[in-house]
């Protein structure tokens, strides 16, 4: 069973999104509420991304707990 089909009819978003969204270095230095520095995962092979946060591409490899129904770009993708 899929996660994205159970989850079809949930109005809260975040029963139907991943909650690590990629995020872009920019933004995750903005809206983040950590003082901890971004670390990016995957140092070669990164996929183009949209950021979560601004919708722009990025290869940045940042991925960040966030509340998805505060973001105006969010993904289905979940990462391990």
């Amino acid at each position: 069973m899929d996660y994205i089909s159970i989850a079809d009819n949930a109005s809260d978003l975040s029963a139907k999104f991943a909650p690590t969204q990629p995020t872009c270095d920019v933004c995750y230095s903005i809206v983040s509420i950590s003082d901890r520095a971004a670390v990016p995962v995957l140092v070669s092979g990164r996929e183009i991304e949209k950021c979560c946060w601004c919708g722009k591409k990025t290869k940045a490899g940042i991925y960040a707990a966030v509340d998805v129904n505060k973001v105006k770009h969010p993904t289905n993708k979940f990462f391990h």
